[in-house]
């Protein structure tokens, strides 16, 4: 993290009360693919609520409706649905604008219609599916390249 982004997010949780304590980590496993954990190691502490941080300071390209949606789904599934004791606390993605000193925009969960378990499965497998795919025409490619099927040894 640059320091501009965590002098924004200093600053943000001095103004807005915000207590951090650490999380610890529950990643969430699917049938492929690795372990996922969508979220800073941190419960974010408001006077009024609790939340899970997901901090995202690229510059570029920006979650997606659809991305939002997954972050907190699996979230969601990883921590709440499997740990009892987090059932009120929500997440909340943190994002840094380009410009003005990269002044702080945050994404709240409020309400909005998460993945199934077996919807973030589906999507996983698929994602993965495609890189493998990817992954084997690269392999491919170069063995073409250099006039072969494979290695001599």
């Amino acid at each position: 993290m640059n320091l501009p982004v965590a002098r924004q997010l200093y600053d943000y949780c001095a103004q807005h009360k915000v207590n951090a304590l650490e999380l610890e980590g529950w990643p969430i496993s699917f049938s492929v693919g690795p372990k996922l954990q969508a979220w800073s190691p941190a419960l974010f502490v408001y006077p009024d609520r609790i939340t899970i941080p997901f901090v995202d300071p690229r510059k570029g390209k920006r979650l997606t409706r659809e991305g939002i949606r997954f972050i907190f789904s699996i979230q969601f599934h990883a921590v709440r649905v499997n740990n009892p004791d987090y059932d009120e606390v929500h997440g909340e993605i943190i994002q840094f604008s380009k410009e003005d000193g990269r002044s702080i925009r945050i994404i709240p969960e409020d309400g909005m219609r998460l993945f199934s378990y077996e919807e973030l499965e589906f999507m996983i497998s698929q994602t993965q599916r495609m890189w493998f795919d990817v992954l084997t025409d690269r392999q491919q490619e170069t063995r073409r390249r250099a006039g072969g099927t494979g290695s001599l040894i």
